[in-house]
């Protein structure tokens, strides 16, 4: 008897670049995930330590504490918000709870990958509406992409790894309005970008945002994901999670989650780094920098004719670690960079021009 279901045998790993987790140093600077480096809130730390003495008990099931400070913020009851850890654990969720055998799910690469993935672990089917050249998403194609089967579509919002906002609201209230099934609005990078649709979501039933406290809120390392959407489909999410995973949030994570209290601060910290160390990588003039709305900017190194994976490897060499987009299905033309420590900034872009200008060199000689 085979003990694998097939659909698992059949995976091909994502290249999340966590095997090189184990060679990592003090010395290296990891910019591989868009993290935020800023220190976090005193305030918030100190949630975080009183949890300590509690490690022995169990923490609120279902993540209701976090849960509550969500519907503090949103201002959506709690029937609309469930979390889970990270969006990887909603989008994990949402496929338990509505991908059928067969079921239709559209991406729109270069994208993040796990919509696709999860989708494939239920035995859905993925079809795919690539982004234009200029990381548009051309709306017609979209809808023409839809069939009888179509269950799903997974927007990016805005999208990683381009950056950019791919659908106004105006445009998502029009699939809206012309698809039946469930549109996913994914906002990790919310705070960072202000643009939300989550007020749709008391007018339309076919929606579900998705949030995370990992990029301006500065807690990838707890691991906090959530999803507001219709009561309907909330109370199902929760439905599995409870015969599932009921104890979802650790007391560290749900004690940490007083941070949505002080998006704002936390926000506008992100935003002034982010703007400083975006000049300073203008300064290297043989790469093109393109801003983002999310938690790292983009270089594009197609004009000198070098590619990226290329620039990847020599920085990897000197302890400096930028994210390989090809598991987002991206060309090798763009480095996507994440935001580092202030005291760091100086050594990125030193390494970074002097690998720029070594490779220029030797495609000279």
């Amino acid at each position: 008897m085979k003990i694998l279901r097939k659909i698992v045998s059949d995976l091909k790993p994502l290249s999340w670049e966590e095997g090189k987790r184990t060679k990592f140093s003090r010395e290296t600077i990891n910019l591989l995930y868009g993290e935020n480096p800023l220190p976090q809130l005193d305030v918030v730390k100190k949630k975080i330590i009183a949890e300590l003495d509690k490690m022995n008990l169990y923490p609120e099931s279902m993540g209701y504490n976090t849960i509550d400070l969500i519907s503090e913020a949103t201002s959506f009851s709690d029937k609309n918000i469930v979390v889970d850890n990270g969006i990887d654990g909603v989008l994990n969720l949402l496929a338990k709870t509505i991908i059928d055998p067969g079921d239709n799910v559209i991406v729109t690469p270069p994208t993040f990958p796990v919509y696709a993935s999860t989708t494939k672990l239920m035995n859905g089917i993925v079809t795919e509406v690539t982004l234009e050249d200029d990381f548009s998403l051309d709306i017609n194609k979209l809808m023409k992409a839809i069939n009888e089967k179509t269950k799903v579509i997974y927007i990016s919002n805005p999208n990683n790894p381009t950056g950019n906002i791919l659908l106004t609201n105006k445009q998502i209230e029009f699939i809206l309005n012309n698809f039946s099934g469930l549109l996913v609005i994914d906002e990790c990078y919310y705070g960072i970008c202000k643009e939300t649709a989550i007020d749709l979501v008391n007018k339309y039933d076919n929606i579900i945002i998705l949030r995370s406290f990992s990029k301006a809120l500065n807690l990838a390392g707890l691991r906090i994901g959530y999803a507001v959407g219709p009561k309907y489909l909330i109370s199902a999410m929760k439905q599995v999670l409870n015969d599932c995973n009921p104890f979802v949030l650790n007391r560290l994570s749900q004690a940490s989650s007083i941070a949505i209290r002080y998006q704002d601060i936390l926000s506008k910290q992100f935003i002034s780094s982010k703007k400083r160390f975006k000049s300073k990588l203008e300064s290297i003039n043989k790469l093109k920098i393109i801003d983002t709305e999310t938690s790292f900017l983009l270089a594009d190194v197609s004009k000198i004719d070098i590619k990226a994976s290329e620039i990847i490897s020599k920085l990897s060499n000197r302890g400096i670690l930028i994210k390989d987009c090809s598991v987002y299905g991206f060309e090798d033309i763009y480095l996507r960079i994440s935001i580092p420590k202030k005291e760091l900034e100086d050594k990125v872009i030193t390494n970074l021009r002097e690998v720029v200008d070594n490779i220029c060199k030797g495609k000279l000689k």
